[in-house]
């Protein structure tokens, strides 16, 4: 039964009063399981820039190559093309349609406050990144790995170097910018309206619609970061004649993609829970309130048909949305295995 469209809040202009940043809260979570899964790799991944010395050590002199090995190095460089492309692509998508969501939830000095807050985050995302590369930390180890493999085996011109750092440079500039985009865009669908507007039942099945297009969004960028991880992590392996050796590349590369893919799920799922449990019980007081004057509600089916209920059974399609990144690194690596890449 729906009520009045007329009535449903528009976007909030205003901007957030003191009390009203608690809508930021639900990013807490998601950061600080981002904070200790950095910290956690820091720790225990140290070995990563000793694994690309043995990688090198296995190389073939540079100018020795045969057509085989040639062939390989194609093919992994094909395949690592790919998914930078899809992962642009998916990117700005993703970007833009988590954009849009927050311009559906919040306008003008409500929207520039989340945006600056956005900013803060970004410009601490990106410090992280330059402290990583001149610190020598493990997760720059990710990009040295396959750039210091491939300046040894002298397959690639001097061009064609400098070609693929700047994509990586833009690809890193997305990882920087577009989960936080999304972040953001969570917390403005959980803005509260405007003063003196009450929060009608559409409202709350609003947010929620609002809150699972940003979970598809979110998820489908994370899916394509992990695969475009691993198809950078997995190129070395097509430099090595060693079958072993070779291997040996392909399983580093998916354990550090499934770290990272379990990473991006509990992230989302950090977020994502919490938001729905509390739209889920906002909308719940609603339409019990408005059922005070229409008796012949039925509260629980309309909470049912607007994805209101949190009831594990009604959230399976958004579980398999949140174990999205967490499952990209096995599959895509069962799925390139089975068609016989990189000479695996």
């Amino acid at each position: 039964m729906p009520f009045d469209q007329d009535q449903v809040c528009l976007p909030r202009p205003e901007a957030l009063r003191l009390r009203e940043h608690r809508c930021l809260l639900p990013a807490v979570p998601a950061l600080l399981v981002f904070a200790l899964a950095g910290g956690l790799f820091e720790l225990l991944a140290f070995d990563l820039a000793g694994a690309a010395a043995l990688v090198r050590a296995h190389l073939p002199e540079p100018g020795t190559s045969d057509a085989a090995f040639l062939l390989r190095e194609g093919e992994a460089r094909m395949f690592w093309s790919v998914s930078a492309l899809v992962y642009l692509a998916v990117g700005l998508a993703g970007a833009a349609a988590c954009a849009d969501v927050a311009w559906q939830s919040v306008r003008g000095r409500c929207l520039a406050g989340f945006a600056a807050v956005g900013m803060v985050l970004a410009a601490a995302s990106a410090a992280q990144i330059i402290a990583a590369g001149h610190g020598g930390w493990a997760l720059a180890g990710i990009y040295t790995f396959t750039r210091d493999s491939l300046h040894a085996a002298g397959v690639l011109s001097p061009d064609g170097l400098a070609a693929v750092r700047w994509v990586l440079g833009v690809i890193n500039g997305f990882s920087t910018l577009v989960p936080v985009v999304a972040l953001i865009a969570g917390c403005t669908i959980l803005a509260p309206p405007s003063p003196g507007a009450a929060r009608r039942p559409d409202d709350v099945a609003r947010q929620m619609r609002l809150l699972r297009e940003l979970l598809n969004a979110a998820s489908a960028i994370m899916v394509v970061g992990v695969l475009h991880m691993m198809s950078w992590l997995r190129w070395p392996a097509a430099l090595v004649e060693d079958a072993g050796v070779r291997e040996a590349v392909n399983k580093l590369a998916l354990a550090v993609t499934f770290y990272w893919g379990t990473t991006f799920s509990l992230m989302i799922a950090a977020f994502y829970i919490p938001a729905a449990v509390w739209l889920s019980r906002r909308g719940e007081a609603a339409i019990r309130a408005a059922a005070r004057e229409k008796p012949d509600l039925d509260c629980d089916k309309w909470l049912r048909e607007r994805g209101l209920s949190v009831m594990p059974a009604r959230q399976l399609p958004q579980l398999f949305v949140m174990l999205a990144p967490l499952l990209a690194g096995p599959l895509g690596s069962a799925i390139t295995g089975f068609a016989g890449g990189f000479g695996g």
